[in-house]
């Protein structure tokens, strides 16, 4: 499809930049009026591509700019998912007094990531993969100065540039590659040429490697397993959700749709010692080990949820490493239920500070649902996970190291948990503002609704699985 069919196509798409282009010229009006009319601005723009996004989610596939982008239902669900994430994370910072008063002046940044991861959920070619990544990335860096990254920070600030600039190089140099062996840049023609051209194993293993180091980056798996949490540990919470967590939904997204077009087609092909998806099924599992042994290091909480984020990439992984419908299902799920359990403790860090008690009890229940206790989405989401992996073809030996590693986050996020209260002193419980524990209990509603009625959500992930083929 050309340039001007495609428009009416991507509506969402454009009317979150001409959002974007609104909060600009409007930083020139009055300072208290600016501030209201921005905040109209964002909310207007952010909900209204939200309900258009809803509304086509089940339209026909269709191929956009020439099928360098796919306007698909899996593209949509996850353009749904970044802009709830986004609506409800801005709702956070405007209620919390400490960042509320300088909410306007950090807006730019913010809702060109947003944008940016957006447009990448969607992308079918790797041209446009590398500059939606530059513009996450490159936007990432200037929102390091909007929030005054100090000198005791400015080795995480050097880590975090120099990361994200050789997660990009590696990339780049993984699908030149591919460029070089297929001849395309377009991901479905990339796996149709792999098909045809029957590869030496070695090779393409050669190739998927690359690939994964380049999104190891932004997902949080090997080899950037130690750096990572390191940048996470570093950086307040509000940065780390926009330059970590929202392009990280993005980053998943369009992973599952590369390995969709290239493992599915040579999993029939190729009879090689290691084929392609039993290497990421391992790059999973590794993950996955050493994410448990950086857990002997942990101190704080932070630096707990941070490991405990590497370990569910690797479980994420290890389910896109199936071509089954199930499989990929079960780690969006997976996916969905992690989103709710860190905005969930987001939430009541910023929100619920001056309520230590009430505070204390959510973080114990979104903790509870991290390691998978019943009734919760962790535990619904790991349920259907292993379920989808021990009925693949994936050696039953992966799926049961996977299981075994997940014994010691139990173990540390309990120990977690009672430390925390016998640290803290005994004050007064008084009722948070309806204002301030509303969006806790909000994520607290979704932890517990998906955990006992995961099946509506789950139908709908699975019916989102369809991609744009040509």
């Amino acid at each position: 499809m050309n340039n001007l069919i495609s428009l009416k196509y991507f509506v969402p798409e454009l009317l979150l930049i001409f959002t974007a282009l609104g909060l600009f010229i409007s930083n020139d009006a009055q300072r208290l009026r600016s501030k209201r009319l921005r905040i109209v601005i964002l909310f207007s723009g952010l909900v209204i591509s939200l309900l258009l996004n809803i509304y086509s989610l089940y339209n026909p596939p269709h191929g956009l700019f020439y099928n360098m982008f796919a306007a698909d239902s899996f593209g949509i669900f996850f353009k749904i998912t970044i802009l709830i994430s986004a609506i409800l994370i801005f709702t956070i910072e405007l209620l919390d007094p400490q960042t509320n008063r300088n909410f306007d002046l950090k807006i730019m940044p913010k809702i060109i990531i947003v944008i940016g991861s957006i447009l990448l959920v969607s992308v079918n070619d790797a041209i446009q993969l590398f500059l939606c990544s530059g513009l996450i990335s490159f936007t990432g860096i200037a929102l390091l100065q909007t929030y005054n990254v100090g000198e005791p920070d400015s080795q995480v600030s050097r880590s975090f540039i120099t990361n994200n600039l050789l997660a990009f190089a590696v990339l780049f140099f993984g699908f030149s590659l591919l460029f070089g062996i297929s001849g395309s840049l377009n991901f479905q023609s990339i796996g149709l040429k792999l098909t045809d051209l029957n590869q030496s194993p070695l090779i393409l293993a050669l190739l998927f490697i690359f690939i994964l180091f380049g999104f190891g980056f932004h997902i949080g798996i090997i080899p950037f397993q130690f750096s990572v949490p390191g940048i996470v540990c570093g950086f307040p919470s509000n940065l780390n959700i926009y330059n970590i967590f929202i392009p990280g939904i993005a980053y998943f997204g369009v992973l599952v749709r590369f390995l969709h077009w290239t493992i599915n087609p040579l999993e029939g092909i190729i009879t090689a010692k290691v084929p392609p998806n039993i290497l990421i099924a391992l790059f999973g599992l590794i993950t996955i080990i050493i994410g448990n042994i950086l857990l002997f290091r942990k101190q704080s909480l932070k630096e707990l949820l941070a490991y405990s984020a590497l370990i569910h990439s690797g479980l994420i992984l290890l389910g896109l490493s199936v071509s089954s419908s199930l499989s990929i299902s079960a780690s969006v799920f997976l996916l969905i239920s992690v989103i709710i359990i860190y905005l969930g403790i987001f939430s009541a860090r910023k929100l619920l500070k001056n309520h230590e008690p009430v505070q204390l009890l959510f973080i114990t229940i979104f903790l509870l649902g991290l390691v998978g206790l019943p009734a919760t989405a962790g535990f619904s989401a790991r349920f259907l996970l292993f379920q989808a992996l021990l009925q693949s073809a994936l050696p039953n030996w992966i799926t049961s190291l996977a299981i075994i590693n997940l014994m010691p986050i139990v173990f540390f996020i309990l120990r977690k948990i009672l430390n925390i209260y016998n640290d803290t002193q005994s004050s007064s419980l008084s009722a948070p503002p309806l204002n301030l524990i509303i969006l806790p209990l909000t994520f607290l509603s979704g932890l517990i609704y998906l955990g006992l009625f995961w099946e509506p959500i789950y139908k709908i992930i699975n019916q989102s699985l369809i991609f744009f083929e040509f």
